[in-house]
């Protein structure tokens, strides 16, 4: 009886900790406060892996850091977990396009085709995928995009 009795107890602080961790996190985001996003996310998502909104935050957190290679496994595990798509794997095509691989950067533009999260003017004026814009892909992702409005 007593075993039960603390077991439930430590239950029950465990879930108070991850709910204040949440709150914090979630403080955090919103002061833009990328460490302690990033570090109170990565806690989050140790603990409980299935938390979409973790994995896209932690991401969110390393991108606004200028932490590139980390990120990537952070959206991608967002994606998986089919946490707010269009999100995901327009900052994975972002994330792409920085580290010169636009192979995986058209892939994912690709997958934004059908979502039809991205008008075409914003994906346009979006700086960041200027390197993109000669390449023949580009061209045929922006023509199927205006054929689905």
């Amino acid at each position: 009886m007593l075993l039960e009795i603390i077991a439930g107890a430590l239950i029950a602080s465990s879930q108070q900790a991850s709910a204040s961790d949440s709150l914090r996190a979630d403080s955090a985001f919103r002061r833009s406060d990328w460490p302690t996003v990033e570090r109170l996310y990565g806690a989050i998502t140790q603990r409980q892996p299935e938390q979409g909104m973790a994995w896209l935050r932690l991401g969110i957190s390393r991108q606004a850091q200028k932490k590139i290679d980390p990120a990537i496994p952070a959206f991608e595990k967002a994606l998986a977990l089919r946490f707010q798509v269009p999100t995901a794997t327009y900052r994975l095509a972002h994330l792409h396009t920085a580290r010169g691989n636009a192979d995986r950067a058209f892939a994912y533009l690709d997958q934004l085709v059908p979502l039809r999260s991205v008008p075409v003017p914003i994906l346009d004026t979006v700086s960041e995928f200027s390197s993109l814009r000669a390449d023949a892909r580009y061209a045929a992702i922006r023509e199927r995009m205006i054929a689905l409005r």
